[in-house]
């Protein structure tokens, strides 16, 4: 079915980016399809067609979709596999559309799992295998030789950045607007990975640490972990209130409310501001909602 599939694909190329003449209509597939392995783009709305989203075959933008059942959003930007039937779109000169009755989609479903070693949980995709050791954490995905997360623990001073200022001159790093599990977090992008790291509260400032997650981004259209991955990802993490440091097990405090932790994070008061460029944390019982999406604040509630 796939290598029939693939066919069609390649014979709609010159339709879709306007190499040949004629019209899609002739090319459209008949009777229900499975595309493996594609990847939605979401579009803009557009009264001229018909389509939500792009299907990338390949890298290739070759038709368009749209789901009176699905929400093709929650899939978007990763690989997956749909099944639907084609119809012409509004404009036959454009490529057709699949209706998207069935989507295989291996990273939306999550499962939990637990680090002993950073007294943390999280919820990766449930295809996910995990190798999970003392000072290290690694999820692998099938057919992939790049594992798409790693998780551990770095010496502050090791980063290739200012942790405090959170600035490495360049413009790749920044603080998260929402708190990981009620810790300061920061991200920053390399070339091969984006890496987010976890202000870890059992250390002292002296030899502070923090706990990073390296997500391995794949190619572009290919991506091995979609940024609404790494969004669900990091909203899913929990770090009890017990630490693992250097090996020793430390009960972690959460600075008096008001204040600034050794690591530069500040606290905010109970029911208090919380979130911005400043990475204010909320105390401990409560969470950050956020109401104003462009300056990323919001306000401290109880769980």
């Amino acid at each position: 079915m796939f290598a029939r599939n693939s066919l069609v694909a390649l014979a709609l190329t010159c339709s879709l980016l306007a190499a040949c003449g004629g019209s899609s209509q002739s090319a459209i597939p008949v009777g229900e399809q499975t595309l493996r392995n594609v990847v939605l783009r979401p579009l803009p709305i557009n009264i001229a067609r018909r389509g939500t989203h792009e299907v990338l075959v390949s890298g290739q933008p070759l038709y368009f979709a749209d789901s009176s059942t699905i929400d093709l959003f929650r899939h978007a930007n990763h690989p997956i596999d749909i099944t639907g039937t084609f119809s012409a779109n509004t404009d036959t000169k454009l490529a057709p559309v699949i209706n998207v009755t069935a989507i295989k989609d291996d990273q939306a479903d999550l499962r939990e799992w637990t680090v002993p070693a950073f007294s943390m949980s999280l919820s990766v995709p449930a295809s996910w295998k995990a190798d999970i050791k003392k000072s290290i954490a690694t999820f692998s995905a099938s057919g992939s030789t790049i594992p798409p997360l790693t998780i551990l623990r770095e010496k502050m001073t090791d980063l290739p950045y200012d942790w405090a200022a959170a600035t490495d001159g360049t413009g790749a790093v920044a603080v998260l607007p929402s708190p990981v599990s009620l810790h300061r977090a920061v991200m920053h992008r390399t070339p091969d990975s984006l890496n987010v790291s976890i202000e870890d509260q059992a250390t002292t400032a002296k030899d502070a640490t923090v706990i990073t997650f390296i997500f391995a981004p794949g190619d572009v259209l290919q991506p091995l972990v979609s940024s609404d991955l790494v969004e669900r990802i990091l909203q899913s993490v929990r770090i009890s209130g017990t630490l693992a440091a250097s090996g020793s097990t430390t009960k972690a405090k959460l600075p008096p409310t008001g204040t600034t932790t050794a690591t530069g994070s500040r606290v905010a008061k109970p029911g208090g501001p919380c979130g911005g460029v400043a990475g204010i944390l909320c105390p401990a019982g409560q969470y950050c909602i956020v109401e104003d999406q462009a300056s990323n604040t919001g306000h401290c509630t109880a769980y």
